[in-house]
């Protein structure tokens, strides 16, 4: 039996097997954080943009741009709450709540990303959801895990066999409303997850 050579894709998923569990170990304690505070209900403000943050946003963060300081000292931060640290070609992304406004009504569709860039290219993400208890987890070459199994893609190949998982209609420009209902319509099933859920179910 010939014996396969790694590939690039071999040799990045080994790479980055320290970053995968640095971000593994940061999403534990993000949990940690945020999961009480959603339980109670967080006290909401908005921001400049008129965007809501919670102490769980900014609580999220601060942990995570301590760790990665600590643990990746040469990389660069990005984060929605404090913006761009950046050093160097590789940065670490952190959106610590994403979904704040389903964090804040007690819907539990809300989670914290973290991936980390490599020149601009995605290289590693991963999605913890606490209130659902779902990790989603990949790296580039590596394939895409959900709870530590194995997931991929719908083979479903047509329209009309295809559920569309989208946002909500008033987030679509008006001019647009009209194409994307006939869109929902042509399809077998439309459901509104929003946010990063329903990337993470695509």
């Amino acid at each position: 039996m010939t014996k396969r050579r790694p590939g690039a894709a071999d040799i990045i998923a080994v790479v980055l097997e320290a970053e995968l569990a640095f971000a593994n170990e940061v999403a534990d304690r993000a949990r940690e954080l945020s999961l009480p505070l959603f339980r109670r209900r967080p006290e909401v403000r908005l921001k400049a943009d008129r965007s809501p943050v919670t102490e769980a946003d900014l609580a999220v963060e601060d942990l995570f741009r301590k760790e990665a300081a600590e643990r990746f000292p040469e990389d660069g931060v990005h984060g929605e709450e404090g913006g761009l640290d950046a050093r160097g070609d590789r940065v670490w992304v952190i959106d610590p709540i994403d979904g704040t406004k389903n964090f804040a009504a007690g819907i539990q569709v809300w989670g914290t990303l973290i991936a980390l860039l490599l020149d601009g290219e995605a290289m590693l993400g991963l999605v913890d959801a606490p209130a659902l208890d779902e990790r989603y987890e990949a790296v580039s070459g590596g394939g895409t895990r959900l709870n530590g199994g194995p997931v991929s893609v719908s083979t479903v190949g047509s329209l009309d066999e295809a559920t569309i998982a989208h946002p909500s209609l008033s987030e679509w420009p008006p001019e647009a409303r009209p194409a994307f209902v006939d869109l929902l319509g042509r399809a077998r099933r439309a459901v509104g997850y929003g946010d990063f859920w329903g990337h993470c179910l695509v």
